[in-house]
């Protein structure tokens, strides 16, 4: 049971570097394979950016996205060395897919994926790979309509889950038992009634048909949904099965079923009425490796965010509430008390329900699980109780991670709190980078200047919108004929971008200098385009009425941020000040700054890729052998063959640019109701970092309605508002 999946690095039959030697140890059972999973991790907010829009013509502009690095073989070694020994890899496959009917998964995507499996199978990780929302098409299973082919939607549906998992079965069956494969994530619930026309709405919309209403309740019975849940995931364990090799014998992840979720216990929506996964009407597929092994090779997924008003509200206007402690007693804002046994008993009563199928032999994995936001009270507590208690029922948590608590570019836990939990419970010794900007849990500051009134040299106005509600769709619809779309996902309109002086800036001169500066970046590192961008601004006048172009103020839709390209070198002490406006929304911000390094041509530079290569080679070889070395020949030789080779695939990609990357600094809420950290404070800004790039502010309502207003301002916290030099004495 305990051999190992490691052997001498190879080449997979996809031609992918792998040191996985393909043992399928057959009589493991699942409730065996938990006690070896130990605890978990999600590579989130990665491979399952969705690409729904068609806009992002890379694979690289997919995974980094959402601002999360290129995941590399550092990623994986430094969970490991916290102990981490499950990381589960949601995945879009639709995001680089044929649309002939065929559902041909692109090969580089393949490729990609197939890779960063291996990086942790190179650690002797247990893997999971699935089908994530993947740009919102499950609503098709519960449509009864025609395309206009007049094509039943829901066998076009079929056809694409048969076809999408027959190919996963075949790439990857040569693989160990490290590897499992989960049928789908989340979308095997009421989202199988999802708005199918319109991904980009999907989690807001219910068009499907699947489920009759009570003319006594009102409410729709969610039977047929769950019929719909069986049958998908008995032809998911039917395709694996059949495709041979070591998927005969595979581990399989079943997704449960809930109200949006694979919850653990369902809820009443507006939509219909279900007990989520262990209602008796959802039942587990049979699987006919049962039957020739002897044992169970199936488990069960669910989800745990629970309490939602802790696990996954992030301010204070969620629909669902919001608290920002657990476990402990206290009376929140609104004088409502909690005590803190009733959480410990909550989850045991939760994770508890579960038994129904540990008892019957079936493994149960946590796929995810956790506190969306890190700035939360309590989160280790959290966090070990919820590992502990699921360890001793005999299951695997894997926890949720958007980029938010992990580094995954130098691999460390910057929420080191978050890290010391594994590394406790696993008994391992992290490798913390002596460079390490740690940060914990229930942070109530944010690294803010002596200077209350530092010197503004630029000042952006500015609101975003995002979901909208009719009444808010209305308002705006009058107060931004020119700029308001009401059916895109988010939109930013810019009210003004004025210098130190006051100076207001010429639109005309703003779209120039975006499409001779900026837009050519946007344009080739990124799937934006000029027309998806709205209320562009530059600053016409700059720092003492220096040259033009020194300011640039960019909002997006996609993921509502803004970006302030600034010549920093002008300023000694950096810093900016957000305010928003005296609304509730507006007060509710969830705020995030970042860097983001400036672009290069380096993805066609030879020299400069085979360094690359060159550095990954050395460093993998070191870590096998300490007393590696490499003439100078032999690096010049590397770089050379290694360069020219990277430098033509990447074409092949159509590479222009090089890549960029990202580092998420802070991560704390505006809202009222959680302390205004940010409120009438100037956030220090790391001028190190700006050297050469692109300081990324990053700015959102997380309220799903409405729009927020805000005030950014670009500060010199070396001088006071009227232009003398501060010094600390000023302030005391």
């Amino acid at each position: 049971m305990k051999k190992s999946n490691v052997t001498t690095e190879h080449k997979s039959k996809n031609g992918i570097d792998s040191t996985d030697n393909g043992l399928m140890r057959k009589n493991i059972s699942n409730l065996d394979l938990m006690k070896l999973m130990g605890y978990g991790w999600n590579l989130g907010n990665q491979m399952e950016q969705s690409n729904y829009s068609g806009k992002m013509t890379t694979i690289e502009q997919c995974e980094t996205s959402a601002g999360n690095p290129e995941a590399t073989q550092k990623t994986f070694d430094g969970l490991k060395s916290y102990g981490v020994n499950t990381v589960r890899i949601p995945v879009a496959w639709s995001n680089f897919m044929s649309q002939d009917g065929k559902y041909t998964i692109n090969k580089e995507l393949f490729d990609r994926v197939e890779t960063i499996v291996n990086y942790a199978l190179n650690d002797e990780m247990y893997v999971i790979i699935n089908i994530h929302w993947d740009g919102g098409w499950w609503g098709m299973f519960g449509a009864e309509e025609y395309d206009a082919k007049e094509t039943p939607i829901r066998d076009e549906a079929w056809k694409k889950y048969i076809s999408i998992w027959t190919q996963i079965s075949e790439r990857f069956k040569e693989y160990s038992d490290h590897l499992i494969f989960e049928g789908a994530n989340e979308e095997i619930s009421g989202r199988l009634n999802d708005n199918y026309k319109d991904p980009n709405t999907a989690q807001q919309n219910q068009t499907g048909k699947l489920g009759k209403k009570d003319p006594e309740t009102e409410k729709i019975d969610a039977t047929e949904i769950y019929e719909m849940a069986n049958a998908i995931n008995q032809k998911f364990v039917d395709i694996v099965r059949a495709s041979g090799g070591n998927n005969a014998y595979r581990h399989l992840l079943i997704p449960g079923t809930g109200n949006e979720s694979c919850v653990i216990e369902g809820n009443e929506s507006e939509t219909y009425v279900q007990n989520g996964t262990i209602d008796d009407r959802w039942k587990l597929p049979n699987d006919p490796a049962e039957k020739a092994t002897g044992v169970k090779k199936m488990s069960v997924s669910v989800h745990y965010y629970d309490p939602v008003d802790y696990g996954l509200s992030a301010t204070s206007t969620a629909s669902y509430g919001y608290r920002d402690k657990w476990g402990v007693d206290y009376t929140d804002a609104n004088g409502k008390t909690y005590k803190g046994q009733d959480d410990y008993d909550f989850m045991d009563n939760m994770l508890g329900k579960l038994k129904k199928f540990t008892d019957q032999g079936y493994g149960i994995i946590l796929g995810e699980c956790g506190v969306v936001k890190g700035y939360k009270d309590n989160i280790p507590d959290f966090m070990t109780y919820l590992f502990t208690q699921s360890k001793k029922l005999g299951m695997t948590p894997v926890w949720w991670d958007e980029g938010h608590y992990y580094n995954r570019g130098d691999g460390y836990f910057a929420y080191d709190d978050v890290g010391q939990v594994y590394a406790k419970l696993t008994g391992s010794k992290p490798n913390i980078p002596a460079s390490a900007e740690l940060v914990y849990t229930g942070i109530k500051t944010v690294p803010a200047e002596k200077n209350e009134n530092p010197k503004v040299v630029a000042t952006w106005n500015g609101e975003f919108l995002r979901h909208t509600n009719g009444d808010t769709a209305e308002i705006l619809k009058k107060e931004r004929p020119d700029s308001f779309d009401a059916n895109n996902n988010g939109i930013g309109v810019t009210k003004s971008l004025i210098d130190g002086s006051g100076n207001v800036t010429d639109g005309d001169v703003a779209k120039s200098n975006y499409d001779k500066i900026f837009g050519k970046w946007w344009e080739k590192t990124e799937f934006w385009t000029p027309d998806t961008h709205y209320g562009w601004t530059n600053s016409t006048t700059g720092v003492n009425g220096e040259a033009p172009d020194n300011l640039i103020a960019e909002i997006d839709r996609e993921y509502w941020n803004v970006h302030l390209n600034y010549d920093w070198s002008k300023l000694e002490k950096p810093c900016i000040r957000v305010t928003a406006a005296d609304d509730p929304i507006s007060q509710s911000l969830d705020l995030q700054i970042g860097y983001l390094s400036s672009w290069t041509e380096d993805d066609l530079n030879e020299e400069v890729q085979g360094k690359l290569k060159l550095e990954e080679y050395i460093e993998k070889q070191t870590s096998k052998d300490p007393n590696f070395t490499m003439t100078e020949q032999e690096k010049q030789d590397m770089i050379a063959k290694e360069g020219a080779k990277q430098v033509k695939k990447n074409k092949k990609k159509g590479a222009v640019v090089g890549k960029t990357t990202g580092e998420i600094r802070f991560d704390v809420d505006y809202d009222q109701g959680v302390g205004l950290f940010w409120k009438g404070k100037s956030i220090t800004i790391d001028k190190s970092k700006l050297t050469g790039g692109y300081p990324w502010l990053w700015v959102t309502t997380n309220t799903y309605t409405g729009a927020s207003i805000v005030k950014i301002e670009i500060c010199d916290a070396a001088y006071n508002a009227d232009g003398t030099k501060f010094v600390e004495s000023d302030n005391q």
